[in-house]
């Protein structure tokens, strides 16, 4: 767990610029606080769960307060749509939240 966000940060600090440091402050909190919620909830099992902290993420810099359950159930709904198993992530983080809106405003409540 801890390499995989070690991984991330070093991908992500790539692309700083060096002077935001307020951004990077905000995402390290983000992982942190994303891999905690995994790490405390050891009772609940998610399946691909780099993915799904990846997803979940990515939905809370998109403002939207997620769970590592309700990330997996996304993806796992996106898949599904796509009449298909656990589908890779792709390395773009705006494509990823685009299959997840599309999969949840396509799917039907009863």
């Amino acid at each position: 767990m801890t390499s995989d966000i070690v991984r991330e940060l070093r991908s992500w600090a790539k692309g700083l610029d060096g002077h935001d440091f307020q951004q990077a402050k905000d995402r390290v909190a983000l992982l942190l606080d994303a891999a905690n919620q995994i790490e405390a909830q050891t009772k609940v099992k998610v399946e691909h769960p780099e993915d799904c902290l990846r997803i979940l993420i990515i939905l809370r810099q998109n403002g939207m307060p997620a769970t590592i359950e309700i990330a997996e159930w996304l993806w796992k709904n996106y898949s599904e749509s796509m009449c298909a198993g656990w589908l890779g992530l792709s390395n773009d983080d705006d494509k990823i939240l685009s299959h997840i809106k599309e999969a949840f405003s396509a799917k039907t409540w009863d």
